[in-house]
């Protein structure tokens, strides 16, 4: 008996661990998963200081965005993987409604903004630098009341 909670206990770990973040040196990858009206996970966990790659995976059949806002935020690097054709629709990370430009390092209060079409992905690169509980959502009309939102804790 002992033996099988043991490994109850350890498997849910490993799965819980593969879903949220994958670890690579000093940078952690966090990947959301975007469905209809709900992301998985809806708790996401990150380190001050250290290199974030934050993935939005839409696996859903509509539009789907992710926003964050971050004080005190080092963004890295800001990409988009997203299909033509959708003016507007890109990653990225401003502050007070500024863009930065893609590969720049800034330390900003930054609104980290990633968009995925149906079947694609969008990333971004960032370092928090203030511990706290931020809100992420889906600013699509209609999903954020639908349960589209979660929180990033930063310790």
């Amino acid at each position: 008996m002992k033996k099988i909670t043991v490994l109850a206990v350890l498997a849910l770990i490993s799965i819980t661990l593969a879903c949220a973040a994958e670890q690579r040196g000093d940078q952690s990858t966090l990947t959301v998963v975007s469905t209809e009206m709900r992301f998985g996970p809806n708790r996401m966990y990150a380190t001050t200081g250290s290199k974030v790659r934050l993935r939005l995976e839409n696996q859903g059949a509509v539009l789907h965005d992710l926003n964050v806002q971050l004080p005190g935020t080092i963004v890295a690097r800001s990409e988009s993987q997203n299909v033509a054709g959708h003016a507007g629709h890109h990653s990225h990370a401003h502050a007070h409604h500024q863009a930065p430009e893609t590969n720049a390092t800034n330390n900003v209060d930054a609104n980290l903004h990633l968009v995925a079409e149906p079947g694609k992905q969008d990333a971004l690169e960032f370092v928090p630098t203030q511990p706290g509980v931020y809100r992420f959502f889906c600013s699509v009309p209609g999903h954020r009341a639908a349960g589209m939102e979660g929180e990033l804790i930063v310790k």
